[in-house]
């Protein structure tokens, strides 16, 4: 199996072990991409998959469901309290929720494809746009809100919910579901673990800011 991204592999591997060890499901009932379910990627109009896809999508492409019936899992979290998108589900999400947003280019980008996805109209987003000097990078497309930039890449991304797990800011309680544990300090302690992007420098939690033009 060819692994496009080693280091976003190895990130993804230990964020699974993370998730295991505390507590969450997720970690037992992912499965991973196969060649055919990415070419998936390479079948959406006009847009041009960051290599960073091809690794991810190989090593969660949503869950097996049979586990999860055994389990009685629902669609559990598997980051940024979201559940994953399969690789052949997102040219529906994006065609039917995104660059459809005529009235305001700027909400959901062009370009800007879904991996997670949340049930109030709310996504993960990474940014396809080559021509985009934010290009491989990490968005949250937030209901009624728009895109705001949460990390640089994925790999930087799924280090930043492993690191919020090992510092306890999340804790699953609910082996499906994460709280945060201090919503009071949780924006300014996840500046560093991210990089100190848009998402957690904004004055209020409803802005959004333009940075990949």
């Amino acid at each position: 199996m060819k692994i496009e991204n080693a280091s976003l592999w190895a990130v993804l591997t230990k964020y699974k072990d993370t998730l295991n060890e505390c507590g969450a499901a997720s970690g037992k009932v992912i499965i991973g991409g196969t060649e055919d379910d990415l070419r998936y990627l390479d079948n959406i109009d006009e847009v041009k998959p960051h290599p960073d896809l091809y690794t991810y999508f190989r090593f969660i492409n949503g869950y097996d469901q049979e586990i999860c019936d055994e389990l009685d899992l629902y669609e559990p979290e598997f980051a940024w309290q979201m559940y994953p998108i399969a690789a052949k589900d997102i040219a529906d999400v994006y065609d039917l929720a995104g660059y459809t947003h005529d009235e305001n280019p700027d909400y959901w980008p062009e370009g800007f494809l879904p991996i997670l996805k949340d049930d109030g109209c709310s996504y993960v987003v990474v940014n396809c746009n080559a021509d985009s000097p934010t290009y491989g990078a990490v968005y949250e497309m937030r209901h009624c809100v728009g895109s705001n930039m949460i990390s640089k890449s994925l790999e930087a991304f799924i280090l930043g919910n492993m690191l919020e797990l090992q510092a306890k800011l999340r804790t699953f309680e609910d082996p499906e579901l994460s709280e945060v544990t201090d919503l009071d300090t949780y924006f300014i302690r996840c500046q560093d673990i991210y990089g100190n992007t848009p998402f957690f420098s904004r004055d209020r939690a409803d802005d959004q800011i333009v940075d990949w033009k």
